[in-house]
């Protein structure tokens, strides 16, 4: 039986420190912010990042002229770009399409017809921000920020969007496909009945129509009203700030290893490795901050969204990305990086000393030496 989904992939990308929206809205066409739609019992004064919202893409195909395989049909596909202020572009694409229900696994790669050529969502999605990247390079600041790779995280929503009559049943039914499929593993995989049970049992439902199903990388929802923006918000956020965190860990490693540098050189006397110490302390106020403002925002977004509906979707999926560890992670660096460059000038600071109290004891002997001299010399 043929259903009609709605694919939506979120790519988020670290592209450095900080964005100058202000600069960057000149340089693209941009809207400021957006306004959320406080659904469900959800509050309003929910606290989201305000981004900048490019709009990239977007296609309405004819139904005789799609790609069609096993019954599959694309119906339009869309792109997004939301530019944060903290380095983070995330790109949203949406695509609907009718298929099976077990095709879900093959959604991703379907072929879309772009410009005369076969392409997938994802690739898409890819050239759309390399263009963007590229557009408001000028209002990114990198800093510390710089790796070989931009650091990224990857979510997609799977939404049923036909009715249907008994969603939990629905899923019980469906239960070894739906539990491969958000694992990431082949259909025909042979599961054990408590990996089906662990995954499925954790539901979410508001009304008797819907339910969503979560997992670390994609998340299944069955929804005919269509009712879901909030819930991608959500599920948005929590990758959003777990890609920070992933972030600062890794510009952390790397101070930690330029530390061991650092370390070695003062006890092996290389007075200009010794004379940047206070520089790398200074250096570790801005990372300190940033992780401040990142760790306070994660803290202020549980306790507004508290014990709500999407309070229990984004604690759930904290939990299983594990933003908890990361967080003691990014505390634990920051700590042994305070201590390590702190003992080091400490250990700097007490070597001049040091040198200072002998090269006074050295005048304090040269100027009695100086003293004394007439006196024994013969006359």
């Amino acid at each position: 039986m043929s259903y009609q989904f709605e694919v939506i992939r979120m790519d988020l990308y670290d592209v450095g420190r900080s964005v100058d929206l202000e600069k960057a809205q000149r340089l693209v066409p941009a809207s400021r912010g957006f306004h959320v739609v406080a659904g469900r019992d959800t509050p309003e004064s929910i606290y989201v990042p305000k981004p900048l919202i490019v709009q990239l893409d977007s296609m309405i195909f004819d139904q005789g002229t799609t790609p069609a395989s096993a019954g599959q049909s694309v119906r339009s596909i869309s792109i997004q770009a939301k530019i944060y202020e903290d380095g983070v572009v995330s790109m949203i694409g949406r695509m609907v399409v009718s298929a099976e229900l077990t095709e879900l696994h093959t959604l991703r790669s379907i072929p879309l017809p772009v410009e005369r050529e076969s392409t997938t969502i994802g690739e898409l999605m890819s050239t759309s921000f390399k263009g963007l990247l590229v557009k408001i390079s000028q209002a990114i600041t990198v800093e510390e920020y710089s790796f070989d790779s931009l650091e990224r995280e990857s979510y997609t929503v799977y939404c049923l969007t036909d009715p249907v009559p008994d969603p939990r049943r629905f899923l019980d039914d469906n239960a070894h496909y739906l539990t491969t499929f958000l694992l990431g593993e082949r259909p025909d995989f042979e599961l054990h009945d408590a990996q089906i049970e662990s995954t499925i049992r954790h539901l979410f439902s508001f009304r008797k129509s819907d339910v969503i199903v979560l997992d670390l990388d994609r998340c299944f929802i069955i929804d005919p009203a269509r009712d879901y923006e909030d819930i991608l918000l959500v599920l948005e956020l929590a990758n959003y700030q777990l890609l920070e965190l992933r972030t600062l860990d890794k510009v952390l490693d790397r101070w930690l290893d330029q530390a061991e540098d650092d370390i070695r050189a003062v006890y092996m006397r290389r007075s200009r490795r010794m004379r940047k110490l206070s520089k790398k302390l200074g250096g570790l106020l801005p990372l300190r901050l940033d992780a401040l403002f990142i760790l306070e925002n994660l803290e202020n977004t549980s306790k507004i969204i508290g014990d709500y509906y999407l309070g229990q979707i984004y604690t759930h999926l904290c939990d299983l990305i594990n933003t908890k560890a990361w967080e003691l992670s990014v505390h634990r660096r920051l700590d042994t990086l305070q201590e390590i460059y702190s003992m080091a000038k400490i250990d700097v600071n007490e070597r001049v000393v040091l040198m200072l109290e002998v090269l006074v004891v050295v005048f304090f002997a040269a100027e009695l030496v100086a003293l004394l001299l007439p006196i024994f010399l013969p006359k």
